[in-house]
């Protein structure tokens, strides 16, 4: 656990981004939400080892 990522950006499929750095982080769904489409907040879940931003087909980890 102790080489796991601050922040992971993923959808059901697969991990699209995964960073230490919250500027990075903040630069991609920037980038995300700009090319691709939006992103449709869904809900915040709390679990033991991550924050968890769900978004309608896409989840933003955050580790605690």
């Amino acid at each position: 656990m102790d080489n796991w990522k601050k922040y992971i950006f993923e959808n059901s499929h697969k991990t699209l981004y995964e960073t230490d750095n919250f500027d990075e982080m903040r630069n991609y769904i920037y980038n995300f939400i700009e090319n691709y489409e939006g992103l449709i907040f869904d809900d915040i879940y709390n679990d033991m080892n991550y924050i968890t931003i769900h978004f309608v087909g896409y989840n933003l980890m955050i580790k605690k």
